[in-house]
């Protein structure tokens, strides 16, 4: 076993444990119970894992740092929907360290298709746990979502020089680094240095734009567009970044740097997204409030809806989608290049087609996208049992996606499919949720 995994899953037990005592008494014994559950459940599959996978020391290391991991991820998008960039700094620091260290151990571990059931446990520890910190803190700090609630109580767009400070310290943070780096790394590090640095800024400044505004105006058609082109250009910051990478089996070198500039995009990211949210008067809870009766009986036919200006990028996305899953080797033909042999995360090895491959890859990554925006919208609400539903779902497409780029580092086969399904799924994860959260009442605000 990794020496590591008894020490970080005795902190993650601590962590999980502690997070009931977070919560006001009377709902402590309801989540003590839950917290137990899982728990159990935990050791329960890290026994059928060591059934299935004799010998392998990295399913009780995988289930700690996913843990940590998911924790950090549901702390970052709380802290990032709400009012304070201090904790969202400390937040995004914890976030981004995690999912360094947590690929990092995928990659190690070769992707073994078996240790998606400890990665799935320890997203529902991680998440469920984090959600009880963040609204500790949200309580005691009285942060709330809403950011014209947010300007008029900090004297209006003075609210923002905070994460002018908080930049100019990173900027400064990573020239001090890249310095060191310069006179104490060897020079075959420089290169990685610069990619990884311009690749992480574009790929957290955008992921803090459209987790915000994902989260905002749902309901209203015509915020698709600016959806759909942010989550494509995320996409393709975040594929090239994850692919180069693991490409490059994560150095601990870049470890800092990545952590520091992802950190420093994130804070860029919620800065606009504020700015773009008040001009655009996008609320995060306009949505659960029922559509009058009027309004239902003045809506277009289904034909009408399906050509209207905010629903056509879905037509653009799946013939987008199918025509790269179906004729991209004839495009590499045409360019006189060869097509990469693609393989899939699978328990068995199977030999099939490359556009099978790449259709089934598609279904996983839209599938991801749906349910990403699901337990991210989810994770950000007050409601448990529409939280832990979406950390399933998110937790098995996600371990598939990220196995998937572990094994077939290859930007230009994955780039074109990422870049179209993560926005299809992006757009229609955000449609389901407006009818599930006006039926749940689950607001992200609490009244």
């Amino acid at each position: 076993m990794n020496t590591l995994a008894i020490p970080l899953l005795g902190l993650v037990l601590l962590i999980a444990l502690g997070s009931v005592f977070t919560l006001p008494r009377g709902e402590r014994k309801r989540a003590q119970y839950t917290v137990l559950s899982l728990i159990l459940l935990a050791f329960g599959g890290l026994y059928v894992t060591d059934l299935l996978l004799p010998g392998n020391e990295y399913a009780t290391l995988m289930l700690a740092t996913s843990s940590i991991q998911f924790m950090a991820f549901v702390f970052v998008s709380r802290m990032r929907n709400r009012s304070s960039f201090t904790w969202f700094m400390v937040a995004s620091l914890f976030s981004n360290g995690t999912w360094y260290w947590c690929m990092h151990v995928l990659d190690a571990g070769e992707a073994v298709a078996l240790l998606l059931v400890p990665y799935i446990l320890g997203a529902l520890i991680g998440r469920m746990s984090g959600v009880m910190w963040s609204s500790f803190i949200e309580r005691k700090y009285d942060l709330v979502a809403d950011a014209v609630t947010v300007l008029k109580r900090n004297s209006g767009w003075d609210y923002l020089a905070p994460a002018r400070t908080i930049s100019l310290i990173f900027v400064a943070a990573l020239v001090a680094y890249v310095i060191a780096s310069v006179l104490f790394f060897p020079s075959d590090i420089q290169q990685p240095l610069a990619v990884v640095i311009a690749l992480g800024l574009g790929q957290n400044y955008l992921a803090a734009l459209v987790s915000r505004i994902s989260q905002r105006g749902k309901g209203e058609k015509r915020h698709n567009n600016i959806v759909a082109l942010l989550s494509m250009a995320g996409s393709v910051f975040f594929f090239l970044s994850a692919t180069y990478l693991f490409a490059n089996d994560f150095p601990p070198e870049l470890f800092i740097a990545y952590t520091l500039v992802t950190t420093l995009g994130s804070v860029l990211g919620m800065q606009r997204s504020i700015q773009v949210e008040v001009a655009r008067r996008m609320t995060p809870d306009g949505h659960i409030e029922k559509p009058r009766r009027n309004e239902q009986e003045q809506r277009p036919p289904l034909f009408a809806r399906l050509i209207a200006p905010g629903n056509r990028v879905y037509a653009v996305l799946i013939a987008g989608v199918l025509l790269w899953a179906l004729f991209s080797e004839t495009f590499f033909s045409l360019v006189g290049a060869t097509p990469a042999l693609l393989t899939l995360p699978v328990f068995v090895d199977v030999s099939l087609s490359r556009e099978i491959v790449l259709i089934v890859i598609t279904v996983v990554l839209v599938l991801q996208a749906v349910s990403y925006a699901l337990v991210r919208s989810a994770g950000n609400r007050d409601h448990t049992g529409y939280h832990a539903t979406t950390i399933v779902l998110w937790g098995g497409t996600d371990f598939l996606k990220n196995s998937y780029l572990a094994i077939n580092a290859n930007l230009i086969e994955i780039i074109p499919v990422a870049i179209l399904a993560g926005a299809l799924g992006q757009l229609y994860g955000r449609d389901i949720s407006v009818p599930v959260e006006r039926w749940l009442k689950a607001r992200m605000d609490r009244r």
